[in-house]
C-alpha cells in the first residue's frame, strides 16, 4: 500500500493586515516504499495573502533519538493556492471579503533505515502576526513543526495527517460543532486534545544547545521545545473568550464552544497515535484563527410597503431579491394552476393569468441546500386601472354645460379626482361623477381625471374647445343694390340655416346656407333687413342680419378683387364710380378683426395693414360710409401671386 507523509502549516489571519506573516504548522509522512523504509514527507504552509512570497526552498532537520543531525532534507515547492472564503467553521457561513489565506506544500523522499529510538524531523521559521491577542509580544514569536517516525520502523509507518483544510474562520456567536477532520491509513488509535504551542524562529526562545533567533534556524533546532506563553486569563485549554467554554473530543475530534468576541487568536491541536496501546507519533497543528461576525445567506425581496408601484402595472409584476451572500436564486410566483410558475434571475418579470392573491416565495440559495434562506409574501395582484371618460353637453360658450362621467372598471376603494382648472365653476373635486361644469371664457380647457387605487394611480386627460359661436357664426356684408336687383346671401359657422327678411323679398331659399332675394321693384331708396338663424352641430344658436341698401342711381363698383404686386396693374383697391367724394372706408378680416380705414379714400389701399405690413391673401370686407351712412359693404379678395 503506497504511503504518504504530510507537513501542513496551518494559517489564519487578522481581517486587517498591513504585512504578511506565517501562522501555523503542520507535518506528516507516509511509506513510500517499506522495503527500503522510503518515507515521502510533505510541509504545507500557511500565510495571509498581504505576505511576501512563500520560501522558493527550505530544508528540514532529521535527528536521532540523541539529537544527532542525522542530515538537512531539501524540500520542492508546490504551487501556492488560496483557500476558498466559503470554509468557515459554521457550514452556512462566508468569511468577510478581507480574510485571505493562502497555502502551499513543500515535499520530498528521504529513506531512514529503522533505528532504536527512530527519528525526529523538524522545520522552524519566524514571524507571527502582532495582532495575536492571546499570546503577549506575539512577533517575536515563530513556530515548530515537528513530526516523529517511531523506534525501529519496520512496518514503514504512515502518519496521522489532516483529511481536510481547517478553516481560517470561526464565527462569533455561533455554536462550534466543528469536526478536526484526521485520518491514519494504518489503522492506529487517535486522541484528540489542545496543546501547547512550539516557538521557533525570530524570537529569543531557544534551547541550552540551539538558538532560534534567526528568522530561519538552520538546521532547525532538535527537540526539547520551548512552548510560547499564552497572555492574560487564556491558556492552551482556554485559547480564546467565548460563552460556553471551548473543548476538543478525544475521539471524534469535534471542536465545541461558542466564541463571543471578535479577535486573531492561535491555537495548539494535537492528535496522539497509538500502536498496541503505545504513543508512536503526534501530529500537532500550529493553528491561528480568526473569530469575526461572519456572513449568511439572507433571503429577501422588495414587497409593495417598500415600492408602492410594484403592483401598479397590472398583472405583471417585477420582482426584485434583496438577498445577500447568494449563489443562486429561485422564484415561486404562486400560480398554482402551472408548475412553470418559476424563475432562478436574480429580478425576474412575472405576468398572472388573473387578478388574485398569491403566495410569492423567494429563496436564497446558499453553499446547501441546508444553507438556504427562504422569505414569502402575499401578493394582492389587481387590472391596471386606465381612467377614461365621456362628456356631453353644449360646447358654446354664452349656453354650455358639460356633464362628465367616467368610463371603465375600477377596484371598490378607488379614489377619484376631477380638475377642471381655476377658470371653472369648480376647480378641483374628489367624487366619481361630478356635477355640471361650465367655464367664465372661451377656449381649450384641459380636463384631467385620476384615479388612485391602493397605492397606484394612474391619469387621462383630454381639452374641451369651448367656442364662442357668437363671433365664429355670422352673415355676409351688407350690399347697396339697384331696384330689382338680384341679392346673394351668404352664411358661415353653423350646421343648419334660416333666412327670413323684414320686407317681402323672393327668397330662393330659406334653409341653404347660401342663397338669393331678389328685390322687389316697387322698393327704391329704402333698406332691406335680411335674417339669418344659424344653428351650430351641437346645437348653439345665433341670429345675425345684414342690410340691403335699395338706391335706384347706384352704379355698382367695377371690381371686387385686386392684385398689389407693384406690376402696375391692378395694384390698388379701385371703387370707381361707387366713391365719388372720397367717403370713409373700414376694411376688416374675415375674424372681424380691423385691418385698415381712411375718413377719406382716394382709391389707394394695397392690401396692407395699419402698420404698413402687407396683409396676406385673402378674402377682406369693407364698408363706404358717406356723409355718416353706410352706403356700401361688400367683400373683396386680395390676391398678390396672379401668374407662375
Amino acid at each position: 500500500m503506497k504511503k504518504i507523509l504530510y507537513i501542513l502549516v496551518f494559517l489564519a489571519f487578522s481581517t486587517v493586515m498591513k504585512s504578511g506573516h506565517i501562522v501555523g504548522a503542520h507535518m506528516s509522512y507516509g511509506c513510500e516504499n517499506s522495503l527500503t523504509n522510503t518515507y515521502r514527507v510533505n510541509l504545507k504552509v500557511y500565510r495571509d495573502c498581504f505576505s511576501l512570497s512563500f520560501d522558493i526552498a527550505l530544508k528540514l532537520a532529521i535527528y536521532d533519538s540523541l539529537n544527532n543531525l542525522v542530515m538537512e532534507l531539501p524540500m520542492q515547492r508546490g504551487t501556492p493556492k488560496t483557500i476558498s472564503p466559503e470554509l468557515t467553521t459554521h457550514p452556512c457561513a462566508i468569511s468577510p471579503p478581507t480574510i485571505c489565506v493562502q497555502s502551499v506544500v513543500y515535499t520530498s523522499l528521504v529513506q531512514l533505515p529503522p533505528k532504536q529510538g527512530g527519528y525526529h524531523i523538524s522545520w522552524q521559521r519566524c514571524c507571527r502576526s502582532s495582532t495575536i491577542q492571546n499570546i503577549s509580544g506575539s512577533a517575536n514569536y515563530g513556530l515548530t513543526a515537528t513530526v516523529r517516525i517511531p523506534s525501529m520502523d519496520t512496518l514503514c509507518n504512515n502518519s496521522a495527517s489532516l483529511a481536510s483544510t481547517i478553516a481560517p474562520v470561526i464565527c462569533i456567536n455561533s455554536p462550534l460543532n466543528y469536526k478536526i477532520d484526521v485520518i491514519d491509513h494504518d489503522g492506529d488509535s487517535l486522541s484528540f486534545k489542545l496543546c501547547d504551542l512550539y516557538a521557533g524562529g525570530g524570537g529569543t526562545a531557544g534551547t541550552a544547545n540551539c538558538s532560534t533567533i534567526s528568522t530561519i534556524p538552520s538546521p532547525a533546532c532538535p527537540p526539547p521545545y520551548v512552548t510560547i506563553p499564552f497572555g492574560g486569563i487564556y491558556n492552551a485549554q482556554n485559547p480564546f473568550p467565548t460563552s460556553i467554554p471551548i473543548s476538543l473530543d478525544p475521539v471524534t475530534g469535534i471542536l465545541s464552544g461558542t466564541p463571543n468576541q471578535q479577535g486573531v487568536y492561535v491555537i495548539g491541536i494535537c492528535v496522539d497515535e497509538f500502536r498496541d496501546g503505545k504513543l508512536i507519533n503526534t501530529l500537532r497543528i500550529d493553528y491561528q484563527l480568526n473569530s469575526v461576525s461572519c456572513l449568511y445567506t439572507k433571503s429577501d425581496l422588495v414587497t409593495p410597503l417598500e415600492d408602492t408601484t410594484m403592483l401598479c402595472n397590472g398583472l405583471e409584476v417585477d420582482f426584485t431579491s434583496e438577498s445577500i451572500n447568494a449563489r443562486k436564486y429561485f422564484w415561486d410566483f404562486g400560480d398554482t394552476n402551472i408548475l412553470s410558475d418559476t424563475s432562478r434571475l436574480i429580478n425576474p418579470i412575472y405576468v398572472y393569468p388573473k387578478p388574485g392573491l398569491y403566495i410569492v416565495k423567494h429563496v436564497a440559495i446558499g453553499k446547501s441546500s441546508a444553507c438556504n434562506d427562504t422569505v414569502s409574501t402575499v401578493l394582492n395582484v389587481v387590472n391596471e386601472v386606465f381612467p377614461e371618460f365621456i362628456w356631453f353637453g353644449k360646447t358654446c360658450f354664452d349656453n354650455h354645460e358639460i356633464e362628465f362621467y367616467p368610463q371603465g372598471e375600477y377596484p371598490n376603494n378607488s379614489e377619484f379626482r376631477w380638475i377642471f382648472g381655476s377658470d371653472a365653476n369648480i376647480d378641483t373635486l374628489y367624487q366619481r361623477i361630478p356635477p355640471k361644469i361650465k367655464w367664465n371664457n372661451p377656449g381649450f380647457h384641459t380636463v384631467q381625471l385620476r384615479v388612485d387605487y391602493g397605492t397606484c394611480h394612474n391619469e387621462y386627460s383630454a381639452n374641451i374647445n369651448i367656442f364662442d359661436f357668437q363671433k365664429l357664426a355670422g352673415v355676409g356684408p351688407n350690399q347697396t343694390v339697384k331696384p330689382g336687383a338680384k341679392v346673394n346671401l351668404e352664411a358661415f359657422g353653423g350646421v343648419s340655416y334660416y333666412w327670413f327678411s323684414d320686407k317681402p323679398v323672393k327668397l330662393a331659399s330659406r334653409f341653404s346656407q347660401n342663397t338669393s332675394a331678389i328685390m322687389s321693384s316697387t322698393i327704391t331708396n329704402d333698406t332691406v333687413t335680411f335674417y339669418a338663424r344659424i344653428i351650430s352641430k351641437d346645437g348653439c344658436e345665433k341670429l345675425d342680419s345684414m342690410q340691403v341698401f335699395v338706391i335706384s342711381n347706384f352704379e355698382p363698383v367695377p371690381f371686387n378683387f385686386f392684385t398689389p404686386n407693384d406690376d402696375g396693374l391692378n395694384d390698388f383697391f379701385e371703387l370707381g364710380n361707387g366713391n365719388p367724394e372720397g367717403c370713409a372706408i373700414t376694411i376688416i378680416n374675415r375674424w372681424g378683426t380691423l385691418v385698415w380705414e381712411s375718413e377719406n379714400y382716394q382709391n389707394d389701399w394695397e392690401g396692407k395693414n395699419l402698420g404698413g405690413d402687407e396683409l396676406p391673401d385673402g378674402t377682406y370686407y369693407y364698408f363706404l360710409k358717406c356723409n355718416d351712412e353706410i352706403v356700401y359693404k361688400s367683400a373683396v379678395t386680395l390676391v398678390r401671386k396672379t401668374g407662375n
